[in-house]
């Protein structure tokens, strides 16, 4: 399948698309939470992680955005990875794992030597999609939030 990583723009974000995404519990189940979504948070998530230099990217299939990812945290050659296919009738179908073999290709580019993510221990498709893709389990953790998550890292 032709999957696109493409530099995100402020559009991607603030698209009737991706808070309709944001905004369905089904996408969001595993997603620490961050109540209901606007125009104006989408907004000020997108500024907030451009400043801080945080790399967004959009996920396309045959022209067409379905899910957004990006490297978050950057510090140190490390850096917190994010994925999300956001249509939910694509799911299933492997596209996250063309996805993050796409983001895999790209972080050297970065000089990033390690990259980290924080996955819901119910989450078991992304726990599958982790694992196959050499992603190890480093802790269980506690958010902020309360919500548990497993910490895993993969050197790249």
């Amino acid at each position: 399948m032709n999957i696109e990583i493409k530099s995100a723009k402020i559009w991607h974000y603030c698209s009737p698309r991706n808070i309709r995404w944001m905004n369905d519990p089904e996408v969001t189940k595993y997603l620490t939470h961050r109540g209901k979504v606007t125009y104006w948070k989408a907004f000020s998530y997108f500024i907030s992680h451009w400043q801080k230099g945080d790399i967004l990217w959009a996920i396309y299939l045959r022209g067409k955005h379905i899910g957004n990812c990006g490297l978050f945290e950057i510090y140190h050659k490390s850096a917190q990875l994010r994925l999300m296919i956001g249509e939910k009738h694509l799911w299933g179908k492997g596209l996250g794992y063309l996805s993050l073999s796409r983001i895999l290709d790209r972080v050297s580019k970065y000089g990033l030597k390690r990259i980290w993510l924080d996955v819901h221990p119910k989450n078991t498709r992304a726990l599958r999609l982790y694992r196959n893709a050499g992603f190890v389990k480093e802790s269980d953790i506690i958010l902020p939030d309360g919500s548990a998550q497993i910490r895993m890292y993969r050197f790249v």
